[in-house]
């Protein structure tokens, strides 16, 4: 055996790590005799170890050969070794991974590679995997048609690992691409969910509102419309109009003459939250879901929309079907954005349902998820009522204390009448009636006026009797009495007339 090709094995090696002989072989192109002679040669050496897979004993003599190896001669080892593994047939991140090692050449097979790769990693729950694949294509560089999409396709891992400042950045430069209408709808989809995750309501909206008046088809037009009301709907300037593009579509989605889920979800609810009888919105959530609507992409939105109308309807269990369902789907897709989000509202419906020790499990995992996403914003309220539940009340308290004011008008009303649920816990009964009349304002602002849904009049009456108010009492109760009749909900007519 030559020393060249002792040099050219121990290279080839170096580059591919480990490889079965002839891999190696192939790699290095000698006949399959020489390689395994020189292999012999390292045996004794001792330079190989002795597992089935050829590979050097020791990653400091790994290193040491393939520091003799070119910057060019190893980035086209690399490259090779992708292609070698691929026509053996090996799995995609074992090729894709020497890609990442390799230099960019505008080659449309590594980035078709690269690609497939980054698609198998999201279906097996590797968002982290998928962005280094795709990273890597971007910078191969793609034909520019494939660019657009390729960004769709970061920004979407970027956001189930809720690292939305980066998924802002990817999806406007591949909107600034001007993709095609279907890519456009996805990027701009995805770009409000990154908004939205990082407390950017307004902005949301505003790419939601323009990309509507630039779409000609009306599938995705209407998916656009149904993501930007289900948003519009929490702005109490905006609420209104929203309401009213809403009820324009209300006849043909009554009469099932337009099929859109997210649509059907959002007039289902609309008829709950407003306090009318909820026959008619119950159907229609049903609808939405029998329909297809889920809890990812352009049906994050509506999907909560469904789940609290359900809800306040007094079919906990039901919504809680539904969350459980998108949550098995959810968590092996690595989807942290959406687990999260998932999490928040399964907590609810567990304590609604009685499960109480489930809920606080839920609680505590969704806030060390948000944790780990370095996510302060969207803490689970529904834990805090769990850990009064559960005689915690101080530890909510000190919880409730340390949570950042962010998100819609609807959310900041929400944080507040369970803040004050807390104070009432904790004995501060004096500031839990403030903060409950000024949640109640806000959300009677934005049409929630469901009972369940807004629960702030059956707190406030009692306390405002307790703190010397009889008048406020007696009108919040006559208030609570009327819309409890008006919304046929079990539960809350009985409350009412406690």
């Amino acid at each position: 055996v030559s020393d060249w090709s002792s040099d050219v094995c121990s290279s080839d090696l170096a580059v591919l790590g480990e490889a079965e002989l002839p891999l190696l072989a192939r790699h290095a192109g000698v006949e399959v005799d020489v390689a395994r002679a020189v292999c012999r040669r390292l045996e004794q050496a001792a330079l190989l170890d002795d597992s089935d897979e050829l590979r050097f004993a020791h990653p400091l003599v790994a290193r040491a050969v393939a520091s003799t190896i070119s910057a060019g001669e190893r980035s086209e080892g690399h490259s090779e070794a992708a292609r070698l593994l691929l026509e053996a047939g090996a799995p995609l991140d074992a090729c894709a991974v020497h890609l990442l090692a390799s230099r960019p050449g505008a080659d449309e097979w590594v980035t078709s590679l690269l690609g497939r790769a980054a698609s198998a990693a999201i279906s097996r729950g590797a968002p982290a995997e998928a962005v280094g694949y795709l990273k890597r294509a971007l910078a191969e560089p793609p034909p520019p048609e494939r660019r657009a999409a390729l960004m769709l396709e970061l920004g979407s891992a970027q956001v189930r690992m809720r690292h939305t400042t980066d998924a802002q950045e990817t999806l406007r430069q591949g909107l600034a691409l001007e993709p095609s209408a279907e890519v456009r709808s996805g990027l701009a989809t995805m770009l409000s969910h990154a908004c939205y995750l990082g407390g950017e309501i307004d902005a949301a909206l505003e790419i939601l509102e323009r990309e509507r008046e630039l779409e000609d088809d009306e599938r995705r037009r209407l998916a656009l419309d149904g993501n930007a009301i289900s948003l519009g709907l929490l702005d109490p300037e905006r609420c209104e109009r929203m309401r009213s593009r809403l009820h324009a579509y209300l006849d043909r989605t009554e009469s099932g003459g337009l099929l859109e889920p997210s649509l059907d979800a959002l007039a289902g609810a609309e008829h709950i939250f407003r306090s009318e009888p909820s026959g008619p919105g119950i159907a229609l959530v049903r609808r939405a879901f029998e329909g297809g609507l889920h809890a990812f992409d352009e049906y994050t939105f509506a999907f909560g929309w469904a789940i609290c109308g359900l809800d306040a309807a007094d079919l906990s269990g039901e919504a809680l079907v539904h969350v459980d369902r998108a949550l098995a789907e959810a968590r092996p897709r690595g989807d942290a954005a959406t687990t999260a989000y998932l999490l928040s509202y399964r907590i609810h419906f567990a304590l609604r349902v009685g499960r109480l020790a489930e809920a606080e499990a839920d609680g505590r995992a969704t806030c060390e998820l948000l944790a780990s996403a370095e996510d302060d914003a969207s803490f689970p309220l529904a834990l805090l009522d769990v850990l009064i539940e559960r005689d915690a009340s101080e530890e909510a308290w000190a919880l409730c204390q340390r949570q950042e004011l962010k998100g819609s008008q609807q959310r900041s009303a929400m944080r507040d009448l369970v803040r004050a649920r807390v104070a009432i816990a904790v004995g501060r009964r004096a500031e839990a009636l403030p903060l409950l009349l000024g949640a109640g304002e806000q959300l009677d602002a934005l049409g929630f006026m469901h009972p369940q849904f807004a629960p702030w009049r059956a707190l406030a009456a009692p306390l405002a009797d307790e703190l010397g108010d009889r008048e406020l009492a007696l009108r919040l109760d006559a208030e609570l009495l009327e819309l409890s009749r008006r919304t046929g909900a079990p539960t809350e007519i009985g409350r009412a007339h406690v």
